[in-house]
């Protein structure tokens, strides 16, 4: 039993020095800095498989997601007969259902100005949007997704990198780019820290395994040709060898923090290949001419953001995870399944055959065709009988869904979470069980909300450090229509602050939030519009309500701006008169009604609004209608040239209002 003061042997309380360790500067020489550096790395990957085991827990662990749990599970081997065929990875499952969930939608940018002043607000709202805007195109989701997928599979981090992409962006005059960010997730694997971490904020040494071309390298140390040459077995490089410049290359990319002469903390970056330095300086993703007016972070940092979950603080990494708590649920429920289904393919009893009476070369020969005849000599009851098979006892099958349950209690992921069937009598009760499942996963979304925090403030360090000429974003505004917002690091204020809205990655719960909508009207009476339609999750909402509100209290404009209907004296007579009706008003008969008025009316009564009204008002229109008509017919004498059908051969408009009126309508 380990003493009070351990834990996963190791020492809590330490005193004195504990490790060997060398300075790391860029003041050293290039065969110090590769030498210390390739030390520290080598350290680090030995330092973290002593104490997680960490190459081989993510092995592990991701054949659990592959569907190959019998690969590394303890259940014992099979016999020659068995085979591993059935599979129900539940892991899979829960960790797909959960990554889809916590990381639904692009996160919500929410940018507080600099300074309280209406042209600091629209700069920081215009920046929001252009944030939100590129995080889609960036593919920010995905990769939190992914993020979130690493964590939850066992991999102990989800690690996204934010960097300025040279070869992206707006192409200039002289054929050069005028480069752009990029957001990746990255493979945890290819990922060494420092031995030793504990702050995922502040690790001191990141390495990250990188591949590229032997092109592609040289032209980003055009100083180490040679020796790049020379790593890739290219002795000469003339116009016959030259495909093999496409030849692949891995090479490590490290970043360190130091400390300068006067005690200053430093951050700096390095490539190697192998036993080639082939580039080190300061952090390029910082302003350091002036650093309090061209720079969004205080100081420079590494261009990484860590996410942990299941971390109790002792390491960087994340001490275990979903996957590997639910592991041995995992194997008993294959196993029981396995047992059910083997049982099941026995269903047809073993036949037995009695040699004495049958030959055994005739034994093969039957195989249940119930045409085949068999001739024994003496009792047939002693020559053939089968053998069924022992039922299985009902706790087999009850062990299995157990399991299964149990691994949907650990993720937090039960059928109403998953948006299937489920055996809850009411609504409500389904419901509950969702929003326990969403409690259950809250913790991470917190988590993956507060990286994408740190990702979007790494993205607005990079414009304000690379961004000097003019970026051009496109996005579409409330009303749909398209809108180009231009910007550079100029246009972002010095002081603003960035945040996203507490729960915007997440899917909708549209059942949840009309029952809301509909609780609202009922606590306050009524609700607005706008927050009925988003509410209801009505497409394009603000012009749902726009419609509603131009249909109750400004019909002409509803009937200019939505109907389209052309304006004029008479249109603008009628519109006044069906407001006053609509507003409950029993409006007498309009003598000598023009055509214009009568047609806008005709038109109204024939709109789907017109039947949106209710009964009462409806039939005050069609009183005030069908008065205004029979007062048109006794002014032109019982006739019109309307009543008379129009070109093309359809009806005027009286005739199109006795219509309206046929059958007592």
């Amino acid at each position: 039993m380990p003493s009070p003061n351990t834990i996963n042997d190791t020492i809590e309380r330490p005193e004195g020095v504990s490790d060997e360790g060398e300075r790391l500067s860029l003041d050293l020489t290039d065969k110090e800095i590769l030498r210390i550096i390739g030390e520290r790395v080598e350290n680090g990957v030995a330092f973290w498989n002593k104490k997680l085991k960490l190459d081989k827990v993510r092995k592990r662990n991701g054949k659990r997601w592959l569907n190959k749990n019998f690969e590394v599970s303890n259940v014992p081997d099979l016999y020659d007969h068995q085979e591993p065929n059935y599979r129900d990875n539940r892991i899979f499952l829960s960790i797909e259902t959960i990554a889809s969930s916590v990381a639904a939608k692009i996160p919500e940018p929410v940018v507080t100005e600099a300074f309280d002043t209406d042209a600091s607000r629209e700069l920081a709202g215009g920046y929001g949007r252009v944030l939100k805007k590129k995080s889609e195109t960036l593919g920010l989701k995905g990769a939190l997704q992914m993020a979130t997928r690493h964590i939850l599979m066992g991999y102990r981090a989800g690690i996204i990198k934010y960097s300025w992409n040279y070869e992206a962006g707006r192409l200039k005059a002289d054929g050069s780019r005028a480069g752009d960010l990029k957001v990746e997730a990255i493979r945890p694997h290819k990922i060494v820290i420092d031995a030793g971490a504990i702050d995922p904020d502040d690790i001191p040494l990141i390495a990250e395994y990188k591949k590229a071309t032997v092109e592609e390298l040289i032209f980003l140390f055009p100083e180490k040709k040679k020796d790049i040459l020379n790593k890739a077995g290219i002795s000469e490089l003339n116009q016959e060898n030259k495909k093999l410049l496409g030849k692949k290359v891995d090479y490590v990319e490290i970043w360190f923090s130091f400390y300068d002469k006067k005690g200053n903390k430093k951050e700096a970056v390095a490539w190697k290949l192998d036993k080639v330095l082939l580039g080190a300086g300061p952090n390029p993703n910082f302003n350091y001419n002036n650093p309090a007016k061209s720079n969004f972070f205080d100081g420079p940092e590494k261009p990484y953001v860590f996410f942990t979950f299941l971390r109790e603080g002792q390491w960087v990494y994340d001490d275990t995870s979903l996957t590997e708590q639910a592991a041995s649920l995992q194997d008993n429920l294959e196993k029981r399944g396995r047992q059910i289904t083997e049982n099941a393919d026995k269903a047809n009893s073993t036949k037995v055959f009695n040699i004495a009476m049958i030959k055994a070369s005739d034994v093969d020969k039957y195989i249940g065709d119930p045409r085949t005849s068999i001739k024994v000599k003496g009792d047939v009851r002693m020559a053939f009988a089968r053998v069924p098979p022992p039922l299985l006892p009902r706790y087999v099958a009850e062990d299995k869904y157990d399991s299964r349950e149990e691994i949907d209690n650990i993720f937090g992921t039960h059928r109403a979470f998953r948006g299937e069937k489920t055996k809850s009598p009411t609504l409500g009760q389904e419901v509950l069980s969702q929003r326990s499942d969403l409690g259950r996963t809250r913790p991470l979304t917190d988590i993956i909300e507060e990286g994408a925090v740190k990702v979007y403030k790494g993205m607005t360090q990079l414009y304000k450090v690379f961004a000097e000429e003019e970026h051009i974003v496109k996005y579409t505004g409330e009303e749909g229509s398209t809108i180009f917002a231009a910007f550079s690091r100029d246009r972002i204020e010095d002081g603003i602050e960035i945040n996203i809205q507490a729960g915007s990655m997440q899917a909708d719960d549209k059942t949840r939030d009309k029952t809301e909508a509909m609780e609202i009207a009922k606590m306050q009476g009524k609700i607005d519009p706008l927050s009925f339609f988003e509410k209801w999750h009505v497409p394009n909402p603000r012009q749902a309500a726009k419609r509603l509100f131009y249909f109750l209290f400004m019909p002409d404009r509803y009937a200019k701006e939505i109907l389209k209907i052309d304006g004029g004296e008479g249109n603008e007579e009628a519109m006044q008169t069906i407001q006053r009706i609509n507003a409950g008003e029993n409006v007498p008969p309009q003598k000598d009604a023009s055509k214009e008025y009568l047609a806008t009316y005709n038109q109204f009564v024939r709109n789907p609004a017109f039947k949106q009204l209710d009964p009462e008002t409806q039939q005050l229109h069609i009183m005030h209608l069908r008065g205004t008509v029979e007062m048109s017919k006794s002014a032109l004498g019982g006739k019109s040239t309307e009543e008379k059908p129009t070109e093309g051969g359809k009806p005027g408009i009286m005739d199109r209002l006795r219509g309206i009126f046929k059958g007592g309508k």
